[in-house]
């Protein structure tokens, strides 16, 4: 499970203090890969490649309506039953780190 940031405006070689002010909103995603793939040193390229491999959703929660950006408790469920939960904070990735290192590109 990822935290999905979504950009509400055009973010360039943006710096990790500011990159807060270019989130519209964030979302949970599920993000998958082929496992079989996943060993070379290509993984992304080929493990990611084929149709699908990220799911959004269901609805993305407008920054306006978030006090604490790093509190927010996500989680995924199937047929009403929780099977994955997490705090943002909790994360590997700091969003705001994460969106200034690909904002790079």
């Amino acid at each position: 499970m990822r935290c999905c940031v979504g950009a509400g405006s055009q973010c360039h070689r943006v710096q990790r203090d500011e990159a807060n002010d270019f989130i519209a909103g964030v979302c949970v995603c599920c993000d998958f890969s082929v496992q079989d793939w996943d060993t070379n040193e290509s993984k992304w390229l080929i493990a990611k490649a084929y149709d699908a491999p990220l799911l959004i959703g269901p609805a993305m929660l407008a920054m306006s309506a978030v006090q604490d950006l790093e509190s927010i408790n996500m989680h995924a469920s199937i047929n009403g039953d929780i099977i994955m939960e997490c705090v943002v904070s909790e994360m590997i990735d700091d969003l705001a780190a994460f969106l200034a290192q690909v904002s790079k590109f």
